[in-house]
Order: C-alpha cells, then sequence, then structure tokens
C-alpha cells in the first residue's frame, strides 16, 4: 500500500488492520507465564499463536502490492512498537488531523482482555505492533478485502477537521490525552522483554 498526498483527509474513515494489544499479550506470556498460571494453557497458546499468524500476515501486507485492497486516496501508518492511544496520537499529528473513534469497534481478542485484566494493564496503552491504521474513503470496502486474505479488520471512527481525538464508547465521550509509556515498560520496567 502506499501512502496517499495529505490535504483534506476529514471525513476519511480510519480502519484497523489487525488485533489490538496483540502483540502485548503475546511478550506478556512469554515473559511472565509463571504469573499466568491461573488461565487455561490453552487460552495462552492460543494468543501466540493468533500473534504469529497476525505477524506473518503483518509482514505479508506490507511487503506486496495488493491489488484487491483500495490504494487510492489512501493512508497507511504501520504500528509497531507503540500502543494504539499512541499511534492515534502520532497519525493526528502527522496527518495534521482530528478524529472521532469507536471504542467498542476496535479489534481485540478475549486472550488479551484476560491477560490484562491478570496484570490490570490497560491493552488501549498496550503495544499492538504488527496492526495497520488505514485513512480511506471506502473503510467498509477496505476492511472487507483484508478480511478476504484473513487479517481481522474494521471501520473503528474518522477523521476530522481540527485538533479534537475523540474516543466514543456508547454515550461516553472523552478525549485522548498525550500518551504515557507502554504498559510493558510499566510493569516489566526492570526486565528484559521477549522481542517478539
Amino acid at each position: 500500500m502506499e501512502k496517499g498526498r495529505r490535504g483534506d483527509l476529514a471525513g476519511r474513515e480510519l480502519v484497523m488492520a489487525g488485533y489490538m494489544a496483540l502483540d502485548g499479550t503475546a511478550a506478556m506470556i512469554r515473559n511472565f507465564r509463571g504469573q499466568l498460571r491461573g488461565l487455561p494453557q490453552e487460552l495462552l497458546e492460543n494468543a501466540v499463536s493468533v500473534w504469529e499468524r497476525q505477524r506473518q500476515l503483518y509482514a505479508q501486507l506490507i511487503s506486496e502490492d495488493i491489488s484487491d485492497v483500495p490504494q487510492e486516496k489512501t493512508l497507511v501508518y504501520r504500528i509497531e512498537g507503540e500502543s494504539l492511544f499512541r499511534a492515534l496520537w502520532q497519525i493526528a499529528g502527522q496527518w495534521g488531523t482530528g478524529f472521532s473513534v469507536d471504542l467498542t469497534c476496535i479489534p481485540l481478542r478475549q486472550e488479551t482482555v484476560e491477560v490484562c485484566e491478570v496484570w490490570g494493564v490497560n491493552p488501549y496503552w498496550l503495544r499492538s505492533g504488527g496492526c495497520l491504521l488505514i485513512a480511506g474513503e471506502n473503510g467498509g470496502k477496505i476492511s472487507r478485502a483484508l478480511r478476504e486474505r484473513g487479517i481481522a479488520a474494521q471501520v473503528i471512527g474518522e477523521l476530522t477537521v481540527g485538533r479534537d481525538k475523540l474516543l466514543l464508547h456508547g454515550q461516553t465521550k472523552s478525549c485522548l490525552n498525550r500518551p504515557g509509556p507502554d504498559e510493558l515498560e510499566r510493569i516489566g520496567a526492570d526486565m528484559p522483554l521477549y522481542n517478539i
């Protein structure tokens, strides 16, 4: 996928490709498996397996010219060693827009929810490497094309005029504050983390 041109981006739909915080979840499992004994081993193995598959698909996606994924007038941001909230903050600055994101639409695995609950970790602030944020005029078409290739993808919101960074959850609206450190730094600052 090629990056589109900057310009009037307001109104373009924002698609997330990949599962939020699955990268960080797999890193926590690899580093802190002993502390996760209360969770079923099958759940932990499944999270790592899904992450490995997502990583392969991500590598394929960014290295190929994908003719069935609409590319005209799109912008792509690769999430690497950062959380989703940090990535959203970054795109607003880089693309010169605000955004409105519905938190209930973000692709999230149950394994991530359960591992994060054990550690008291917020998945929105947990490393989400192997995901893409894609802004395009037809987010539904982009997300369908990605899902047909086996990649979890969902329209999560849209780019807006101005600098407001709105997070929606049902009837609740809030603004994204400047991102702090990744949750992995908070829980494992004195431990080397497994690099995935």
